[in-house]
């Protein structure tokens, strides 16, 4: 009996090698086994640090509020969302490219499903539009169904990371 993840990221290999060879020029990267999460959009395979294509997740210090206002810390409740999707079983990811500071940045499925794609239709991370439009739809249904931070006030993760970068450099 054949792997059907194998044979699924065989042909992600094929069709993703002509736009590798397109943007950045990197060879795929298939990578497979216990993943940890490190964030909210970054994962820990064996000794590889990769961060989930298309998908931006508050920072673990980060906080939102819910609909009474309230602040609770959705970085951390992030962070556990992508630790539950990834645990018990192996995940299979292909990179096509890296990040700024050298991460792989992947697609990956745990149990048959496409983890980054989960995370937005559930409300704990946003499509980065900047670098992929691949989960616009799934932000736009979690918004219309106030899943996760999207059932109250929260900060873009982006915007986050920039204000407090003016508040160490003010310091």
């Amino acid at each position: 009996m054949t792997n059907p993840y194998a044979a699924f990221a065989i042909a992600l290999l094929a069709v993703g090698f002509v736009a590798a060879a397109e943007a950045k020029r990197m060879d795929p990267v298939l990578l497979q086994g216990k993943a940890r999460a490190i964030d909210g959009d970054t994962l820990q395979v064996g000794d590889t640090r990769l961060r989930l294509h298309g998908i931006d997740a508050p920072e673990l210090r980060q906080t939102c509020e819910d609909s009474a206002g309230e602040v609770w810390a959705c970085g951390r409740r992030a962070a556990s969302e992508l630790a539950a999707a990834v645990a018990g079983g192996e995940i299979h990811c292909i990179s096509l490219e890296r990040d700024r500071y050298q991460r792989l940045v992947a697609t990956c499925w745990a149990g048959g499903r496409d983890v980054g794609q989960s995370l937005v239709a559930h409300g704990w991370a946003v499509a980065y539009r900047r670098f992929s439009v691949d989960y616009v739809s799934e932000e736009n249904l979690a918004r219309y169904l106030t899943h996760g931070m999207r059932a109250g006030r929260f900060e873009m993760p982006w915007d986050w990371r920039q204000g407090r970068r003016r508040q160490e450099a003010s310091r």
